[in-house]
């Protein structure tokens, strides 16, 4: 795993402690729950990566471009009459270009679920 966490995010989780998705279940954890919060957490990792699973298929420059988008669209996201609206234009515009941040997704699950364990069995729910 170390010789791939420099290019691939999951293999550095490996090598770091889990420490991008133990930061993201704290976050997860310390605001409200539901879908929002979900979101948010995807937002926020794809917000502070380039997703490697872009890179991977479309380059580093593509996964810095998508990055950079995400934290834009995540800062605006909240003045956004229609929150979920705005969601799924910001999922067809990518969708359109092809792009999957597949990491970020990945990522964004073992954060859910390391917040749940975190939570023990009475914890909160995504």
């Amino acid at each position: 795993m170390a010789a791939a966490a420099d290019r691939d995010r999951i293999a550095l989780q490996y090598v770091s402690g889990f420490e991008d998705v133990f930061a993201a279940a704290e976050a997860y954890r310390s605001g409200p729950a539901g879908r929002e919060a979900v979101e948010d957490v995807y937002l926020g990792l794809l917000s502070l990566f380039p997703d490697s699973h872009v890179a991977r298929k479309f380059g580093v420059a593509t996964a810095e471009t998508l990055r950079r988008e995400a934290a834009a669209f995540s800062e605006g996201l909240d003045a956004q009459p229609d929150r979920e609206r705005a969601l799924d234009a910001f999922d067809l515009h990518l969708k359109a270009r092809g792009l999957n941040p597949g990491t970020t997704a990945d990522l964004t699950v073992a954060a859910l679920f390391a917040a749940a364990l975190m939570s023990g069995p009475q914890g909160r729910t995504p």
